[in-house]
């Protein structure tokens, strides 16, 4: 006779909760069994979207979920590491995971949320992803009783509505650095005089270590590069500055080539994180390298090739994780999909 499965449903889910915080289980803790109740209502919520999602996304969620937990429980920071992003990216599922992690968010994208769940790294489809960002720009705007311009700025430049910026500012009666703003505003940016202005605007700024809103006046100056660079480099947020490149210059601008090749892929070749290296790989279009980043020794992959690392982080759990099993074969599967697709096109009656 065949046992019958139980599947972790979330009414089983929320059951077994209950029942972890009623009774004591041998040989745990009270914080091991915190724990346990807290991965099972994990399961639970990943299950409850399970036929609307696919497997990738449903795996992003658990951890997602899991990840909330944790900072809900503690102080320490959570957020989602570059493995659930990767799942995320490579999902169908896109839309509904955007739903749900806005929704645990009362609605909003704050900045701080974005980045905790990764969104701009994984979101694929550009329309989603300049939509997102305008609720990070809202966000920004009113996340002060005084509905301060200067917060917002980055944002509204980076989707290249400087008209927007403009009217917040002509609202901002009560700052001192209205009527110097609107007077630079009011210029046209495609004369090389005034990206000159706005370029050294932003250094000024920098002088005064007001570094993301130095990033502002770069991308008036339509200077992409500088702007991804201060994010980067002096603001530490390497997330910030890959939503900005993606949303201003796209996913095939320069900028962003060159900041996944020089900044990202270093940086994770010497930290051993391969799903950075692979999802870097993946977006710059280098399918088969993105594949081999999951199984190669990763600092032999960059160009030139780098000396392997002798920090302790390269030997990070994460290097031997069992998921890289499932992401090796679906993302060699996709690559050979692509190599099929490239040899079915061409043309097979040509002559020399």
């Amino acid at each position: 006779m065949e046992e019958e499965s139980t599947t972790v449903t979330e009414e089983v889910a929320t059951s077994i909760v209950s029942l972890l915080s009623d009774k004591s289980v041998p040989h745990l803790s009270s914080t091991e069994q915190l724990s346990l109740a807290d991965i099972v209502e994990c399961v639970g919520m990943a299950e409850k979207h399970r036929r609307s999602i696919d497997e990738n996304a449903a795996r992003y969620l658990l951890f997602w979920r899991e990840t909330v937990m944790r900072s809900r429980q503690s102080s320490i920071y959570a957020a989602v590491t570059w493995r659930e992003m990767l799942w995320a990216y490579h999902s169908t599922s896109q839309d509904i995971l955007v739903d749900i992690v806005t929704r645990q968010n009362k609605g909003q994208m704050t900045w701080s949320h974005a980045r905790d769940t990764g969104v701009f790294v994984w979101l694929t489809d550009r329309e989603a992803l300049i939509q997102q960002f305008e609720a990070v720009a809202r966000s920004a705007y009113t996340r002060s009783e005084l509905r301060d311009p200067v917060n917002c700025s980055l944002h509204y430049l980076a989707l290249r509505k400087k008209n927007v910026l403009t009217g917040l500012w002509r609202m901002a009666t009560w700052s001192r650095e209205q009527a110097a703003t609107m007077r630079l505003l009011k210029n046209d940016f495609s004369d090389p005089r005034w990206r000159t202005a706005a370029n050294k605007n932003a250094y000024a700024l920098m002088g005064k270590r007001r570094f993301e809103y130095a990033a502002a006046f770069f991308l008036l100056a339509d200077n992409l590069d500088s702007a991804v660079s201060v994010l980067s480099n002096q603001l530490g947020d390497i997330q910030l500055a890959i939503a900005v490149a993606r949303v201003y210059g796209g996913d095939d601008s320069p900028t962003l080539n060159k900041f996944l090749n020089e900044r990202v892929l270093p940086n994770a070749a010497r930290d051993g994180n391969r799903c950075q290296a692979t999802w870097a790989y993946w977006m710059l279009k280098e399918r088969s390298l993105a594949v081999r980043a999951l199984v190669s020794p990763l600092h032999s992959l960059l160009v030139p090739p780098g000396s392997p690392p002798d920090s302790l982080r390269a030997k990070s759990f994460r290097n031997d994780d069992p998921a890289l099993v499932v992401l090796y074969q679906q993302l060699r599967e996709k690559s050979l999909q692509t190599v099929s697709y490239t040899h079915l096109t061409l043309p097979t009656n040509s002559r020399v």
